[in-house]
């Protein structure tokens, strides 16, 4: 909007043009022999020299003067031009306009006052340029409409000029932001194909106001809106209106400008069904039959542009498979109004055969060239081949070393059968130190030293040192694993461990034991998902405890510690594993299922098997949900009549049912005589666990790789020997876990919303150093 003293200096430099004007009719006709420029101050009479349209020697007439005052107010530097005479000089006399000597801006937030400098500038609006009022009221009419496109139709941009000494003026912006303007209503007309609510459900901007401050949908954008208007014809041409368009779409805005109504008028058109569909044009090595198969269409199909694609897209992606990566496939449609139907021809140029001729890595500062390259399934000299390449992708992300992994081919120059391979990642930290001292209920107080090597040297190797020391149980673990040991991908690992466990006083049942393990491990691949692990274990146990008080003890551990104060077993375990997940860390896609059976041999005996599920699915932009299910079991076999107490199961806690204490879930001792004198948990033969997860891209997650918020639900138990569905516990809340330079840290907020008195309630609870995804 513009100011009025800029409106009343128009209008005065406008009558003074015209006095002007009618002054240079005055002068008569001469030659000019000399030009004199008179009241410059700051602008060098060379930029005046440059501008005018008349030299020495010129005839000057009526017309030549207007065409110099003409030119000279054109330059933007002056206020006035004048003409004169003085004998055959002529005189030129002007008032410069004012210079800017500051510019201020205030009042902005969501633009910020850095972008609005650079505009200034590009539009030559700075600090020392010469004041432009018209210049300026352009900008800030642009900014205004800026305001506007995103919504904010409440928002007032003004600027004001102060004059101060010198002939300089002080600019200040300020500028009313208002809220965006929110969508009250939004309407369709011509629409008999698709009802209202199914056209509001292809649009991202909605009228529903749930998630408070999380919903932005129905905030107003005109970019928002064209996008939806896309989606909209998308949505009609797929079900067949090829001919669908957007007649108009109109917004009203409230007369407080705080609601907006949007009216979208729709030409439907008619509705056609696929005809004939052909390929056209040599497959090479790929049968015509399998291409066939996919373009093919059942009979009367409603046309679909996005099944078109598809179908076009499937082709080059088979061909790449077989090496054409350059082959070019043009879906032809011809239109026969009449039948309402669509023929389409996909016409294929394979182009050569493309061989690889080079995989070259960047990024990669810790990591070895050699990590990347055995993970790659496409070697140098081999024939491209697009799903290889994805696979190589998949992999790389799976190892956990890197935030970020991009793959892109570039043909070789001045070749047309060669490209070269570029792997560019980015590295994650790998290495974490943790350091911690804490309480909890189960292990009391706690210090926590932890050691955590995943690409030890950039090798690729595993290696962690892990101290736990409190009231209940100090444990020391040590754990090395070479993923590669043989150039085919089988692992071998190595594994020692001792704990020293005194429990007098926790909340599981009492015990005191001393135990030593050592171990070797491997896991074969048997194709690119799948892989079978085997690990063997020898392990001793000593309780050293031979006071045992009946009244404080489970009658089965006490039975179990006299029959085995001093034993030595073996442990053998197999495995079976299958990941499709796209990484190792905050996976967005794909599954993962393990299932093992653990077998323990020697002056003891018993058996566990264990089965988990996981599926991640994406949906929208950068959501995704996931579901887990987890089923663990043990028994005895042999001598030995049931599962050992210190090898049961327990729930509660952050790695399991969130919003109870850890350990606290399951079945309760018995002791000799009845009943115990304290209760203490002793964990039960069978542990059954659900987790519901969604991860909408909030807090700082948006497009992270590093971090991840969560809304949950868990559920489960532990039972004795069979499922018992009134003993499930389940609560629901959010979390937030953070890779951090020193190893993974979390925190959750859970609500128990299925617990029964006496429930040990934990509704806060912090990970450090621990991944649990």
């Amino acid at each position: 909007r513009m100011e009025m003293s800029t409106i009343i200096k128009r209008i005065a430099i406008g009558i003074c043009g015209l006095v002007l004007a009618f002054s240079v009719n005055a002068i008569e006709t001469f030659v000019v022999e000399d030009i004199r420029i008179e009241g410059l101050q700051r602008i060098s009479a060379g930029a005046v020299f440059v501008a005018l349209p008349i030299q020495v020697g010129d005839e000057i007439d009526d017309d030549l003067s207007a065409r110099v005052i003409e030119s000279l107010y054109g330059t933007g530097f002056f206020d006035d031009v004048a003409l004169s005479r003085d004998g055959s000089v002529l005189v030129i006399s002007v008032i410069e306009r004012a210079t800017i000597s500051t510019i201020e801006i205030q009042g902005n937030e969501r633009i910020k006052t850095e972008q609005i400098e650079q505009a200034l500038a590009a539009s030559g609006i700075t600090e020392g340029s010469v004041y432009n009022p018209e210049l300026t009221d352009q900008f800030i009419a642009g900014l205004q409409q800026e305001y506007i496109t995103t919504g904010r139709f409440k928002s007032q941009v003004k600027i004001s000029a102060t004059p101060i000494e010198r002939n300089r003026v002080e600019l200040l912006i300020d500028i009313y932001e208002g809220r965006v303007a929110l969508i009250k209503d939004i309407s369709f007309v011509g629409n008999t194909v698709f009802s209202q609510e199914d056209l509001l459900d292809v649009m991202k901007l909605s009228t529903k106001k749930t998630l408070g401050i999380f919903n932005r949908n129905n905030r107003y954008e005109r970019t928002k809106l064209t996008a939806d208007l896309e989606r909209i014809t998308t949505e009609y041409q797929n079900a067949g209106f090829v001919n669908f368009q957007i007649a108009s779409a109109q917004t009203f805005v409230s007369d407080d400008r705080e609601d907006i109504f949007i009216v979208i008028t729709v030409n439907e058109g008619m509705k056609f069904e696929f005809g004939e569909v052909r390929i056209i044009g040599d497959s090479q090595e790929v049968p015509k039959e399998e291409l066939d198969q996919i373009v093919a269409q059942p009979e009367s199909a409603t046309f679909s542009r996005e099944a078109v694609n598809q179908a076009r897209s499937s082709i080059e992606n088979r061909l790449a498979d077989s090496g054409y990566s350059l082959a070019n496939v043009e879906a032809i449609p011809n239109v026969r109004d009449e039948e309402a139907k669509i023929d389409v021809e996909y016409n294929i140029d394979t182009g050569p055969l493309v061989y690889v001729r080079r995989i070259i890595f960047s990024g990669n500062i810790v990591t070895n060239d050699e990590v990347l390259r055995r993970e790659m399934r496409i070697t140098e000299g081999s024939v491209y081949s697009a799903t290889q390449i994805a696979q190589s992708r998949q992999r790389l992300n799976r190892l956990g070393f890197f935030e970020r992994v991009n793959v892109r081919s570039e043909i070789v120059p001045e070749t047309s059968d060669q490209v070269d391979i570029y792997v560019d990642v980015k590295e994650t930290f790998t290495g974490s130190l943790t350091f911690g001292v804490g309480y909890s209920e189960a292990d009391a107080a706690l210090l926590d030293i932890a050691l955590q090597q995943r690409n030890l040297y950039g090798s690729g190797n595993r290696v962690s040192a892990h101290l736990a020391s409190g009231e209940v149980a100090t444990e020391l673990t040590f754990d090395y694993v070479n993923p590669y040991y043989t150039a085919d991908g089988v692992s071998r690992g190595f594994n020692l461990s001792r704990e020293v466990t005194d429990s007098t006083g926790s909340v599981i049942q009492n015990y005191k034991l001393e135990s030593n393990a050592a171990g070797i491990k491997y896991r074969f691949p048997t194709s690119e998902e799948h892989s079978v692990g085997i690990s063997l274990q020898v392990q001793d146990y000593n309780f050293t405890d031979s006071t045992l008080d009946p009244t404080e003890m489970d009658v089965n551990t006490i039975s179990f510690i006299e029959e085995n104060a001093k034993s030595v077993v073996g442990r053998a375990l197999v495995s079976f594993r299958f990941d499709t997940r796209n990484r190792a860390f905050f996976p967005t896609d794909g599954s993962l299922r393990q299932i093992s059976l653990e077998t323990v041999f020697g002056d003891f005996e018993y058996y566990i098997a264990r089965s988990e599920w996981t599926r991640y699915f994406p949906f929208g932009e950068e959501n995704a949900f996931r579901i887990t299910g987890r089923v663990d079991y043990g028994d005895g076999w042999g001598s030995t009549e049931m599962l050992p107490f210190f090898t049961r199961f327990y729930a509660g806690g952050s790695s399991t049912i969130r919003g109870f204490g850890a350990s606290s879930l399951g079945p309760r001792g018995v002791c000799n005589p009845t009943p115990c004198e304290t209760e203490h948990v002793v964990g039960g033969s069978l542990r059954t666990l659900v987790r519901a997860e969604v991860y909408p891209p909030i807090l700082g997650t948006r497009g992270a790789a590093d971090r991840r918020f969560s809304l949950f639900l868990d559920a489960g138990n532990v039972f004795e020997d069979s499922f018992e569905s009134d003993e499930i516990r389940a609560s629901i809340g959010a979390s937030y876990t953070w890779l951090s330079p020193i190893g993974p840290l979390g925190l959750s907020y859970a609500h128990p919303i299925v617990d029964k008195q006496g429930d040990n309630i934990d509704r806060m609870q912090i990970i450090l150093g621990t991944f649990f995804d």
